[in-house]
């Protein structure tokens, strides 16, 4: 959704839902090679039954393909004068859709180490409006003569319908806590982890602490290995904000999902878009902010996440006419899921002097 901060004319109303009000699927880019992706590809076509009963067809749709990271790890023995290096290799599925003025890159990275990968990439053109000359650009930014850019805000809420070793799954939100001097920490040095079990959904309303490295795990409390550790997987948050809009506004009325970075509910096969089920033309009041109210236990259960991630842009003279990619998303890694690096039989690449 695409909420808009100008308050001329009707700019008030204009929160588009991309995903909900435009029927996205149908948006969808042809890929082309050499272009959109790069390498040995292989493409996935789509069809799709439109309202009149006849089947659309989309070719090249999602594109899959391999490609070189860097560095996945790497030590060097100084003593022995000895390198162990491997290098990263990421599996890339990616599609692209343009919705009317913005284009949507949704890419998915699966790494060797275990790793996945979530990014949304913006690019295509601004919203513009007209404006004449000296006047004051308070709700955008002066992007070419006569040419207003408005300020707004991307969110994506991404629904992660996880099964760690099975679907009796436990979120557990950990952050570091500071000891304060004293006794226990006579040096000043001391931090450790908290661990929070989200226990029921009237309390799975959550959000980031930067400060405290805060991030949540998906563990199942009844697979264990050989250090004790459950299996999980953790999901780290990258860079987010916080919505501009007044709780009163017509947007915050129909996307109360924005108000919070996390949340956790029970599965449900009949909750699967974070506004509630009909979007369009609704004036707000269902979704996730009502259904954590059901307060549906959490631990040891079928669970969801719903994670909310957004971009706040404030327009610039290089976004025009055509934007440069702004980039968004979020990283799942394994947390006591293996037992070690289970990156380690990689083939040692090839050096050269």
């Amino acid at each position: 959704v695409v909420p808009y901060g100008d308050t001329a004319g009707d700019h008030y109303m204009n929160h588009s839902f991309d995903l909900g009000e435009t029927i996205f699927g149908t948006q969808v880019n042809s890929l082309r090679l050499g272009c959109d992706c790069l390498g040995e590809i292989h493409y996935f076509d789509f069809d799709q039954v439109d309202g009149h009963g006849n089947v659309r067809h989309f070719s090249k749709i999602v594109c899959m393909h391999e490609e070189d990271y860097g560095i996945l790890w790497k030590h060097t023995d100084i003593g022995a004068d000895h390198s162990e290096i491997r290098r990263s290799r990421r599996l890339v599925v990616s599609s692209f859709f343009t919705i009317g003025n913005y284009d949507y890159g949704l890419f998915w990275y699966l790494y060797l180490d275990g790793t996945i990968e979530f990014e949304a990439k913006l690019t295509g053109t601004l919203y513009l409006r007209a404006i004449h000359e000296g006047e004051e650009t308070q709700y955008g930014a002066l992007v070419a003569p006569g040419v207003n850019g408005m300020v707004h805000e991307h969110y994506f809420n991404i629904r992660l319908d996880m099964s760690i070793d099975g679907d009796d799954n436990t979120v557990v939100e950990v952050e570091a806590k500071r000891i304060p001097t004293g006794p226990e920490n006579p040096y000043g040095n001391a931090h450790t982890p908290v661990e929070t079990i989200i226990s029921s959904e009237i309390d799975a309303a959550r959000d980031i602490a930067p400060q405290n490295g805060r991030f949540w795990k998906i563990i199942n409390r009844s697979r264990t290995n050989t250090l004790g550790w459950h299996a999980g997987y953790k999901l780290i948050p990258g860079p987010n904000i916080k919505p501009m809009h007044q709780p009163d506004s017509p947007f915050m009325r129909r996307a109360g999902f924005v108000n919070h970075d996390l949340w956790v509910t029970a599965y449900d096969p009949n909750q699967l878009h974070a506004p509630g089920q009909y979007v369009s033309q609704n004036e707000g009041g269902p979704g996730l902010p009502e259904w954590i109210l059901e307060n549906r236990p959490l631990v040891d259960t079928d669970v969801v996440l719903w994670h909310t991630i957004g971009v706040l842009h404030l327009p610039r003279p290089e976004d025009f006419p055509v934007m440069p990619v702004e980039y968004v998303g979020f990283t799942l890694k394994p947390v006591g899921f293996f037992e070690r690096n289970p990156s380690l039989d990689l083939a040692p690449p090839i050096c050269h002097t």
